[in-house]
């Protein structure tokens, strides 16, 4: 019988480290067929059509899906909503299993293809003609929100999503007022990409006497996946289980929703067959959501004894051109301890999430806890460097 404080062993741990360990890709199906995804090239473009007609009648292709094929289906929902620049709910981009109309960052799915092997499929995505008109891109978080910007979705001039207050900015202001020492600091958090060792994957069964689903897939939050899923492909959640198994590495990234995981469903039900989907590296690079990509302006007031009396920070956080399921979150979450361990007796902190033309940012790795935290600790070795005491014991002090 275990008590209080003892030690809990990992059962996991020696299965794994013999190679003994079960992922998506490692899971029979016999008959199984295959999707491979078509990705957008361009960062924005209206899409004038998809030709897909010789991939559809190649040889062993089953099915070719484009957006206008599942027009019936749900959107993808954002989780966590934070008010807009008017103090009204924000906008919330329609995202669609497949782009309709319009793609607005590289690596946006546009079509499918489902074939008995994997390099039949991909043979046919060759065949697979767009005709993209390109539009003017907004690739960065200066460009968003520059005077002149362009807007990503013409629901949100100004590109500005959501604002986000923290503490209190009036005892704030009054503390820098009676500040000795000021310190300023802008700071960028760079853009992330997980990179787990196993990439994303998905292996769809359906069972049509029983008109019910199994989806294994590599992902963190089988239950609310399934939720999701339930709701985009219309199919009552009792009838769709989602299971994960051995997930090698996810770091929060596979917590997200995917467009991969309701085509395989799809794909399953139209072939009667078991579908499967293996992303690879190059497609995990633009297809998995990213992470981070922040801009900080940071203000830190001090009294004569170096003591902290004040923090105050802007922040703007890049959201990409669709919110992921949690993509507000990573850009709030903790800012209202943004002080971390040091005594302060005022903080105010204001986030602007921002639409780009990128990939979605999701949380990633401690979901927005680590970059609050840089920013703080790059901002006291500035405030250290610049009145000239040692950051060590500016540290000390303010513990």
């Amino acid at each position: 019988m275990l008590r209080i404080g003892d030690s809990v062993e990992r059962f996991e741990d020696a299965r794994l480290l013999c190679g003994r360990g079960r992922f998506v890709d490692d899971l029979p199906a016999p008959g199984q067929a295959h999707l491979v995804l078509l990705r957008s090239s361009h960062a924005h473009a209206r899409i004038r059509a998809i030709q897909s007609d010789a991939a559809a009648t190649m040889a062993g292709v089953l099915a070719v899906v484009t957006g206008s094929d599942l027009e019936s289906f749900g959107m993808f929902s954002n989780r966590i909503r934070r008010s807009g620049v008017d103090g009204k709910p924000m906008f919330e981009p329609p995202r669609r299993v497949l782009a309709l109309g319009t793609v607005r960052y590289v690596g946006e799915p546009v079509a499918a293809v489902v074939a008995e092997d994997s390099a039949l499929a991909r043979d046919a995505l060759e065949k697979i003609v767009v005709d993209y008109e390109p539009l003017p891109a907004i690739d960065c978080i200066e460009t968003a929100i520059a005077p002149d910007a362009r807007a990503v979705w013409p629901e949100v001039p100004g590109n500005v999503a959501f604002v986000f207050d923290a503490g209190d900015p009036t005892e704030t202001q009054r503390a820098f007022a009676s500040a000795r020492h000021v310190v300023r600091l802008d700071v960028r958090v760079n853009r992330v990409s997980a990179q787990p060792i196993e990439p994303r994957a998905a292996l769809a069964f359906y069972d049509p006497d029983e008109a019910r689903f199994t989806l294994y897939a590599s992902n963190q939050t089988p239950h609310g996946l399934r939720d999701e899923l339930s709701r985009i492909v219309r199919v009552p959640a009792n009838r769709l289980q989602v299971v994960a198994p051995d997930v090698g590495g996810a770091f929060g990234m596979k917590s997200n929703d995917y467009s991969e995981y309701a085509l395989v469903l799809w794909a399953a039900r139209r072939t009667g067959r078991p579908v499967r989907w293996t992303g690879d590296r190059s497609e995990s690079f633009v297809g998995d959501h990213h992470a981070r990509d922040n801009l900080w302006q940071l203000a830190l007031a001090m009294d004569d004894q170096h003591r902290f009396l004040a923090v105050q920070a802007q922040s703007y956080a890049n959201l990409g051109a669709y919110l992921a399921y949690a993509g507000t979150h990573q850009a709030t979450n903790n800012v209202g301890s943004l002080a971390g361990v040091y005594a302060t007796q005022h903080l105010h902190v204001r986030v602007r999430g921002v639409y780009t033309n990128t990939s979605s940012v999701s949380p990633y790795r401690g979901a927005g806890r680590p970059e609050a935290l840089y920013a703080m600790e790059r901002l006291i070795d500035r405030a250290a460097e610049q009145t000239g005491i040692d950051r060590m014991e500016l540290r000390r002090r303010n513990l």
